[in-house]
């Protein structure tokens, strides 16, 4: 009980918190040491974490982040997200060891939490990154004065809601590396936005959206469609708001209802789609017959089909021809796109960089 109430801190070496800045993403020794550290963080673990939380806040820097659907000036990490890391490796950490303390190590490009110890029992990286909700605590007393001072719950929520609060802050998924020796949480400040996501941002203008629109809409252009159960995983909305904010969108002529029964999806509207076209998945193309088509991250390729006319009839005859919306022969070699690629098209699941002509 000295860890959590001793007046001076408990009888243990390495109870506190060592905190590193590192000049770049590397670190280097010798003449090209780039690594200051700050005083260490010791006391009581209420005392160090007050302490080591005002340091750390007063070190991470506030860039221009995408906040809805506009840059503004924000936190270089969620506070939920390393603040979570911060606490998980004071609360789980193995006090039986006294060689070394948590570090926190502050790069250029990301922020890492190393706690001393393996993970607790049976507990695998692999089952933390399912993002199921996992309860097991090395150090119960320390957990339970935790909850007692506000600062932890102890429902297991903690790490799924860390990866879900830098996914929401177009961050990358945290890393965590788990050996028998420590347990590594890496957060990295690297927007995941790319320039098409960039181009989509500035289509939409001065439009007034939630957080939750923007990340349906930016969704619905990367992947080519969204329905109701994509859009509960995404934001944790349940089905019935999670409806009520679709409908919103199409109400706002920013998306389109494809009506399937318990299949509907929606996609962008073609007004959004004019303005930046469709999301290419970088290396994913499909060749369909005389034409290159650029399939979505999914791969989708339902209804793709083509037919080469040749001369001035088809050799299938004149339906084909008037699915494209005209029965005029047209001479030449090009192909003919079924009326449910054309919505495909249109709807962003699937691009068309063929010549123009050929439609």
């Amino acid at each position: 009980m000295a860890l959590l109430f001793a007046r001076y801190g408990p009888d243990h070496p390495n109870a506190g918190v060592r905190l590193f800045r590192v000049i770049g993403t590397e670190r280097y020794t010798g003449i090209e040491h780039n690594v200051e550290e700050r005083p260490r963080c010791e006391g009581n673990l209420p005392a160090v974490i007050s302490e080591i939380r005002t340091v750390i806040s007063s070190l991470l820097r506030r860039p221009m982040r995408l906040v809805g659907s506009r840059f503004q000036e924000s936190a270089e990490y969620p506070d939920f997200a390393w603040l979570e890391a911060l606490l998980n490796a004071i609360a789980h950490r193995d006090y039986r060891i006294e060689g070394t303390c948590i570090e926190v190590w502050l790069f250029d490009d990301r922020m890492e939490v190393v706690s001393p110890g393996g993970l607790v029992g049976n507990l695998t990286t692999e089952a933390l990154l399912t993002l199921k909700r996992v309860h097991h605590s090395r150090n119960p007393r320390i957990i339970r004065v935790l909850v007692d001072l506000g600062l932890a719950r102890d429902q297991g929520e903690g790490i799924p809601r860390m990866f879900a609060e830098m996914e929401d802050a177009f961050l990358p998924r945290p890393d965590i590396d788990a050996t028998s020796r420590s347990v590594t949480v890496t957060l990295r400040n690297t927007l995941t936005l790319n320039a098409m996501d960039r181009e989509f941002i500035s289509a939409l203008g001065d439009l007034e959206l939630s957080r939750n629109e923007f990340r349906t809409l930016l969704y619905t252009y990367r992947h080519g469609q969204i329905d109701n159960a994509r859009l509960r995983a995404l934001s944790g909305l349940d089905t019935l708001n999670a409806s009520y904010l679709l409908r919103g969108l199409r109400d706002r002529d920013l998306l389109v209802l494809h009506s399937h029964g318990p299949n509907s999806y929606y996609t962008l509207t073609s007004v959004l789609t004019s303005k930046v076209g469709v999301y290419r998945a970088k290396g994913e193309k499909l060749s369909v017959d005389g034409g290159i088509f650029a399939k979505d991250k999914k791969g989708h390729e339902e209804g793709v089909s083509s037919m080469r006319m040749r001369g001035s009839s088809a050799r299938m005859g004149g339906s084909l021809a008037r699915m494209g919306g005209s029965s005029t022969p047209m001479g030449g070699s090009f192909p003919i796109i079924s009326e449910h690629v054309l919505q495909n098209l249109e709807s962003g699941r699937v691009v068309c960089v063929c010549a123009p002509s050929s439609i």
